[in-house]
């Protein structure tokens, strides 16, 4: 009796760990695929990385839809403007056939002091300055802005709280017209973020200024 009980468990043990290993097997072909899949969308990015949450992963796949995936993003490129140094990106309800969609995606991007400091150019340096930035234009007659990134309309604005000439506040038609052009070229030189996202949220942080986006119904196979 107690030799067929050690049978049986030992026949329940190979069983479990060949499950787990099918499992692990599809959740790699899985992981490989999505990432495959926002490579494509994503064109340019240092590095794509992809984790499905949740076991058993196979029951997922034969339904035909992941709960949870979460695929990390690095060094995305945005055209001429600042590159998004890493993005996180959420996603629910993740079809596993073709055309490959997600139900709901949440997404926080992170675009660097030193990104945004190129883009600005030479003459102007910024550095965080708690919720806002301080910009101060290096090229002569010395100006200094404090500016609150915000999200308007699904873009990102740069909103001037004070600015600052030989000292003194100046507001209104006083305000140079280099810093107002300068500020709304830097907001739009953010290109888009991953998957199309539209930002929603907008803080400052000690590294520079993290975005968050949310989508539904989010195709992920589109360039």
């Amino acid at each position: 009796m107690r030799r067929a009980t050690t049978v049986v468990a030992v026949v329940a043990a190979l069983l479990l760990a060949i499950g787990f290993a099918a499992d692990r097997a599809v959740a790699a072909v899985a992981e490989r695929t999505i990432t495959d899949r926002i490579e494509q969308s994503v064109p340019g990015a240092s590095s794509v990385e992809t984790s499905i949450h949740g076991v058993p992963v196979l029951t997922q796949a034969l339904r035909g839809s992941l709960d949870h995936v979460t695929v990390t993003l690095r060094g995305v490129p945005s055209g001429s403007g600042p590159a998004i140094d890493s993005a996180v990106v959420d996603l629910y309800d993740v079809t596993t056939s073709s055309p490959r969609t997600a139900g709901r995606v949440e997404a926080r991007a992170e675009v660097t002091t030193a990104e945004l400091q190129k883009a600005l150019g030479d003459t102007w340096r910024i550095r965080p300055d708690g919720d806002a930035f301080a910009v101060e234009w290096t090229g002569g007659l010395p100006v200094r802005a404090r500016v609150v990134p915000v999200v308007r309309d699904g873009k990102l604005a740069l909103d001037l709280e004070s600015v600052t000439v030989l000292g003194v506040r100046v507001g209104g038609s006083s305000v140079p017209a280099a810093v107002t052009e300068q500020m709304s070229a830097l907001a739009a030189s953010v290109g888009a973020l991953p998957l199309g996202l539209e930002p929603t949220a907008v803080t400052v942080t000690p590294r520079g200024v993290e975005l968050v986006a949310t989508g539904t119904d989010v195709n992920l196979e589109a360039a």
